[in-house]
């Protein structure tokens, strides 16, 4: 009885900071325009402020009912009208609705950014593609385009999944999928991280989640680095060089061996212009840090630069690029699988074989964390390790 009594309490208590948020639909009678019709907006009242939000619909204002909020008539085109309406309605309470149900103090103003930013509360695969958009300049583009594949991809295995549906045996149902789609298991738990990732968005935005994002367990994202041996760089560059390979081949392979050379990422080789080689340095965007960083120009990067003149001119998109660097590495019969980045773990690499500091090859790379940039040099002590055999000879 005692428990009834503290839950009731409990209920009254809570009551007591909900602040209640009027909604109606009204016509704006005073202003007509060329075809007689009037804007429809929707007022919103609570805790003594007061807010007026147009919409999107122009009706005839002899026809709209004041309390009902609808247009009377049977026409078609009040009929579609309607439904428009009863869609603002719908919002309205939707939005009214999830803030009750979870606790959160909706205050007028609250509520005219929920409205017109619209933050899918119910749809999660919605939810993410809102996130996403409204957050677009934050990312890099490889990471926007990473997460708007992701999304792709959950949507294939489903078009629709709620957040209430979203349970740990859920995530591990996308998990299996992925795995039967023929992904790679680093690519399964990078997709995870990524869901972790939309439901901490998600859970931030007050919205109630049906699992513990802490218990969402991510296996290992990091896959095998390729890199480029300095002989196999060495074969690359003699093939740029040469008077066989083709004109789109040499500007692929220029940027690729640029990179080689420096370490930068594809999304940096593209911000960079011919203009930008300036008093023996350049100037590029780093657009993970969304910083602007300068970089000499070496006798080596001197030496691409010059190899052809539309390199840094003429530039390819990253799909291309990846696309032919695959056939490059194949007619100078190299026997591995590259991708664009295998240019920035190649630099990374040989730095550390020919002797440079791990120290500056973290200033080099842009790591923030020490640990990101000892991955390449434990890469490198594994092969030395393996010369150890040359003592057994004594």
């Amino acid at each position: 009885m005692k428990t009834n009594k503290f839950y009731f309490a409990t209920g009254i208590d809570t009551k007591k900071f909900i602040v209640p948020i009027h909604t109606k639909i009204r016509v704006r009678d005073s202003y007509l325009n060329k075809e007689g019709k009037s804007r429809l907006y929707l007022h919103i009242t609570g805790d003594g402020e007061r807010k007026r939000l147009s919409l999107d619909l122009y009706v005839d204002p002899n026809v709209f009912d004041a309390k009902k909020q609808l247009l009377r008539g049977s026409s078609a085109e009040i009929v579609q009208d309607n439904l428009v309406i009863d869609n603002y309605k719908a919002k309205a309470t939707s939005i009214k609705t999830a803030f009750y149900l979870t606790n959160k103090t909706l205050t007028v103003d609250k509520f005219v950014d929920e409205f017109i930013n619209g933050v899918p509360r119910t749809n999660f695969l919605a939810f993410c593609t809102h996130f996403l958009e409204h957050n677009k300049t934050n990312y890099a583009p490889g990471t926007y385009r990473r997460y708007k594949s992701l999304i792709a991809k959950i949507s294939r295995y489903k078009k629709r999944i709620d957040f209430a549906d979203l349970t740990y045996s859920e995530i591990q149902k996308i998990r299996n999928y992925l795995f039967k789609e023929g992904n790679a298991s680093t690519t399964v738990e990078t997709a995870i991280q990524g869901v972790k990732m939309f439901l901490n968005a998600a859970k931030k935005s007050g919205i109630n989640l049906a699992l513990d994002t802490e218990d969402i367990k991510v296996g290992n994202t990091n896959g095998r680095r390729i890199d480029l041996s300095i002989e196999e760089v060495k074969k690359l560059k003699a093939f740029y060089f040469s008077e066989y390979i083709n004109k789109s081949y040499r500007i692929v392979l220029g940027y690729f061996l640029f990179s080689c050379k420096t370490g930068l990422r594809i999304s940096e080789i593209q911000s960079i212009s011919r203009e930008d080689f300036v008093n023996g340095c350049f100037e590029y965007h780093e657009q993970k840090k969304k910083r602007y960083r300068s970089k000499p120009i070496t006798e080596g990067l001197s030496e691409i630069i010059n190899g052809d003149s539309d390199l840094f001119v003429k530039k390819f998109t990253n799909e291309y690029i990846n696309r032919e660097l695959k056939k490059i590495v194949r007619a100078c019969g190299i026997n591995k699988k590259v991708s664009f980045h295998t240019a920035r773990h190649t630099f990374a690499t040989n730095f550390i074989r020919l002797g440079g500091h791990v120290k500056d090859l973290q200033n080099h790379l842009g790591h923030s964390k020490l640990s990101q940039t000892m991955k390449y040099s434990h890469r490198v002590e594994e092969e030395s390790n393996k010369t150890l055999s040359i003592m057994d000879t004594i």
